[in-house]
């Protein structure tokens, strides 16, 4: 199952579907995990990190609900997101 983000444009109300491991590819941890492995997240293209790929997001709980991320070069790096996208659990 594919996991997104779907904010609503608060002046138009369009909605777009966002990949979970985009909203925490900026995060310093996963950033300095990239940059220590050689690679600049700011210079690739999202859909092709491993956190942003289809089917990398996981329901870890519906109640709360609560999606599972793990992201970094290696993978270690693991987040909770709420049903708001706000990062409940992860790195500081």
């Amino acid at each position: 199952m594919d996991f997104v983000y779907v904010p609503e444009c608060g002046r138009c109300g369009h909605h777009l579907g966002v990949p979970v491991g985009l909203l925490v590819l900026e995060h310093p941890a996963v950033v300095a995990a990239y940059r220590d492995a050689g690679v600049d997240v700011r210079e690739r293209p999202f859909w092709t990190i491993d956190c942003c790929v289809p089917g990398a997001a996981t329901l870890v709980s519906e109640d709360p609900v609560r999606v599972g991320i793990d992201a970094g070069p290696n993978g270690d790096i693991r987040f909770r997101l709420d049903d708001n996208a706000r990062v409940v659990e992860g790195p500081s």
